[in-house]
């Protein structure tokens, strides 16, 4: 079974909670290989019915996008960014996810980001937000999270 490997004499379990998630391992506490893939089997169908109750209320996708927001900022630290320009990506993008539709980044269209747009009160505002959550799309786009950025062609 993939995922599963002997640590000493101990079986363990190496598995993605979830789409971008950091991998996790835990012990599986048998010596015995057959008994290994029996409660691997059982955490995976544990992890998949959490995952899904999770997707059912919106939350994980939610989480998903909060996580990407976080690898996001970052990898933007190097880039010598006052950490008030960071506050303010963090500020942004925090906000924009609690306004993410039921699939998360991937069901992100053109006009739900548009609506969101329309929905800033000051226009200044908006159009420095846009920016940021534009860049925060294409980035997406270069780890192959998304096929097309949705924030593109917003003016």
């Amino acid at each position: 079974m993939k995922g599963i490997y002997l640590r000493g004499s101990i079986w363990w379990l190496r598995y993605t909670p979830a789409p971008g998630a950091k991998r996790e391992m835990i012990s599986l506490g048998t010596t015995d290989e057959i008994e290994a893939i029996r409660l691997a089997r059982d955490v995976l169908a544990r992890v998949g019915r959490q995952l899904e109750l999770g997707r059912e209320s919106g939350e994980a996708d939610r989480a998903d996008a909060a996580n990407l927001v976080a690898r996001y900022v970052a990898s933007r630290r190097p880039d010598d960014l006052s950490p008030r320009t960071i506050e303010q990506i963090e500020m942004v993008l925090g906000g924009f996810v609690t306004h993410l539709p039921k699939g998360g980044i991937a069901a992100l269209t053109r006009n739900r980001v548009g609506e969101w747009f329309a929905a800033q009160k000051n226009p200044r505002t908006a159009i420095a937000y846009l920016g940021i959550v534009r860049r925060w799309l294409a980035w997406c786009v270069e780890r192959g999270l998304l096929r097309l950025n949705p924030a593109d062609g917003i003016k």
